[in-house]
């Protein structure tokens, strides 16, 4: 009898979790965005075109939305030109009237250094994983896979440079050891795991970003796949899982 009470007890006190797909490869059920930029081929998400640029950003977002969750999914660029980028949103809301969203952001793809110094400007760079000196001067492409960055909130004092564009960067890993993780031309494997205030990224296993949030207003929201606006690319999400 005490064995069986014990046994009782701690299942009682442990935590349940689920796991589940959120994309079942065949239909949009359980998203919401625009059909004309993204489409399904081959249980993939697919946003863009390779022979038509892209106006804007669009996002295809959950229906539901989500706290505390660990989210598993792949992503690949088809593109001639490695000057492309993405993300995935999570905790994120649409911006009305807009077709931005709000919210944190997973990097995914490049960007020219050139704009993210912009995006910089003013920004505290001590806790960011990159020599801005040696690497946002300088007139190349930056790898941002697996940097988590904060968009279009509406208070617009959390960014450096909001009359640019509200973004903040929490964190960015360096060249060298991002460019020895990622595919740039292949999948590659992507975790996103928010529990309270503690956000962090891996990317292919290795972990690439790391954030403690201490607003709890943050903490709820839709995860979101982003298509950049840009030159003609194809941006593709698959094997999307979450656990909470």
């Amino acid at each position: 009898m005490r064995t069986l009470l014990t046994i009782l007890l701690f299942t009682s006190c442990v935590t349940k979790t689920s796991k589940y797909q959120l994309f079942d490869g065949k239909t949009f059920k359980g998203w919401e965005g625009s059909n004309k930029i993204f489409r399904i081929e081959d249980n993939v998400i697919v946003g863009g075109s390779q022979n038509t640029p892209v106006d804007k950003n669009y996002f295809l977002c959950t229906v539901n939305e989500f706290e505390d969750f660990e989210l598993r999914i792949s992503a690949k660029f088809k593109t001639n030109d490695l000057s492309v980028n993405g993300g995935i949103c999570f905790r994120a809301k649409r911006v009305p009237k807009s077709n931005e969203v709000m919210g944190y952001q997973a990097d995914i793809g490049y960007e020219k250094t050139t704009t993210i110094s912009k995006y910089l400007y003013n920004q505290s760079h001590e806790e960011l994983g990159i020599n801005l000196k040696a690497e946002i001067t300088s007139p190349t492409l930056y790898p941002l896979w697996g940097s988590l960055c904060d968009e279009n909130r509406p208070d617009k004092t959390l960014y450096p440079n909001p009359e640019i564009y509200p973004i903040v960067y929490y964190d960015i890993p360096n060249r060298a050891k991002i460019e020895n993780i990622i595919n740039p031309n292949d999948w590659n494997d992507i975790i996103i795991i928010a529990k309270g205030g503690n956000i962090s990224i891996k990317i292919n296993g290795i972990e690439t970003a790391r954030y403690f949030e201490k607003n709890n207003s943050f903490s709820k929201g839709q995860i979101c796949l982003q298509t950049h606006a840009g030159i003609p690319h194809e941006v593709m999400y698959k094997d999307i899982v979450i656990i909470d």
